[in-house]
């Protein structure tokens, strides 16, 4: 598994530990410049497990790049047959519990893995690790087009429509784009979508986690202000300006009525407990 993290200090450890528990044999963390306890964490892990940390300070983050090189060291210097391209805020796990190794074989070329929202409870968003018991999964997103997002201000990110994810073969990958979502392989007949992986994704965690990443985001912006920005990022930025980031958050989380309604229309489904909360409750 490879990963593109930066002040990832509430979800890494729980990530690693989770995915290795799932199958996984060996980690690529990328730390893009943290300054929080990411870099210490990772420190504490490589102990534990087979993790190589690769450090890039540079803040023109050139994620395809960065990622289809990683997919490629993980070949090169950890005989890797297949590799997962992950977030430090995305789960995988297969629907019937078992390793993620038993879904795969070294044959495949590019597995594409459908990716669930999960929306935190109000009273989850005070907690840090809040979203490790997140029931709320979104299975059919409201298909919000970008500019009503931007300038709307009722409409929620995490119900919204998003992309799959991929796991690759490293021989023969061409690129991994950017998001981790598609990947180009010259064997591309051997292609394939995956009904029995599922990635479940936790894209708004703390407020004062968002307000962390936001705030990253405004450097980024002050550095290269040529950069385009997705639309997410835009709308949060300019809560960010007007001192309204912490309404911003909220409108992304839900009370009790809220999910009584969503789950009224099928937008959300109540998952009991999902892969996350059963492994914790493990431990």
């Amino acid at each position: 598994m490879t990963l593109l993290v930066k002040n990832e200090e509430d979800t890494i450890e729980t990530n690693i530990r989770f995915h290795a528990d799932q199958g996984v044999d060996a980690f690529i963390v990328m730390d893009n410049g943290s300054t929080d306890a990411t870099p210490e964490i990772l420190k504490i892990l490589q102990k534990e497990y087979d993790l190589t940390v690769v450090h890039n300070a540079s803040t023109a983050y050139k994620q395809s790049e960065w990622m289809t090189g990683m997919a490629r060291q993980a070949r090169r210097e950890l005989g890797a047959d297949l590799v997962i391209s992950n977030d430090a805020d995305e789960f995988w796990s297969t629907h019937d519990g078992s390793s993620l190794k038993s879904k795969l074989t070294s044959q495949e070329s590019v597995v594409t893995v459908r990716r669930y929202n999960f929306i935190l409870d109000e009273a989850q968003g005070e907690d840090r690790d809040g979203y490790v018991h997140c029931s709320n999964r979104v299975i059919n997103p409201i298909l919000y087009t970008s500019q009503e997002y931007e300038v709307q201000k009722k409409l929620s990110m995490p119900l919204q429509r998003i992309a799959p994810k991929v796991i690759v073969n490293p021989v023969g990958l061409l690129h991994i784009n950017g998001g981790n979502h598609r990947a180009k392989h010259i064997m591309f007949w051997r292609n394939r979508v995956s009904e029995d992986i599922v990635v479940d994704h936790y894209p708004i965690l703390s407020y004062r986690n968002f307000e962390k990443k936001i705030q990253s985001r405004q450097i980024i912006r002050t550095l290269h202000p040529e950069r385009r920005l997705n639309v997410h990022y835009r709308r949060w930025l300019a809560s960010l300006d007007s001192g309204e980031l912490r309404q911003e958050y909220r409108q992304m989380l839900v009370n009790e009525k809220e999910c009584e309604v969503l789950q009224r229309f099928g937008v959300i489904e109540q998952v009991k407990p999902t892969a996350l909360a059963r492994w914790h409750a493990a431990r």
